[in-house]
């Protein structure tokens, strides 16, 4: 059973380097590896880095160029912002858990911030059955 301070840090710190001090073993237990459901799947990924950022922009596929409608907004999935490298799933949720900031639209790729815990499922907007999802660091 995980201690009550353990939990709360992992929901408070679970992006940050403090938890980079806890013995090898506490983190394992924090976090364990992700589930790797997708595996097979490949994703566009496309990576942004600054001084202090590091954006992941992470598609399926098959939405490169569709323009998507929900009741409150428009998205362009532009193949200049989300269309870089294709990538499985281990490797979009490994550029998942280093990232800063995670722009994520599809249903395989927003499944893998959610598998990885980065999403919450409850944070998660739609384009008619298309999942969206945004990701900061604070």
């Amino acid at each position: 059973m995980m201690p009550a301070i353990f939990k709360s840090l992992k929901s408070l710190y679970s992006k940050t380097k403090i938890i980079l001090l806890f013995p090898k073993t506490k983190i394992n237990l924090l976090f364990p590896k992700p589930k790797s459901i997708h595996s097979g799947q490949i994703m566009y990924v496309k990576t942004y880095k600054s001084e202090k950022n590091f954006m992941v922009a992470v598609c399926d596929r098959d939405l490169i160029g569709q323009k998507l409608k929900n009741e409150k907004c428009e998205i362009h999935v532009s193949a200049s912002f989300y269309q870089g490298n294709e990538a499985d799933a281990e490797t979009v949720t490994r550029l998942l858990m280093s990232a800063t900031t995670a722009n994520l639209i599809g249903k395989k790729s927003v499944s893998c911030a959610i598998d990885c815990e980065l999403i919450d499922p409850d944070s998660v907007i739609y384009f008619g059955d298309i999942p969206h999802a945004l990701y900061f660091t604070i």
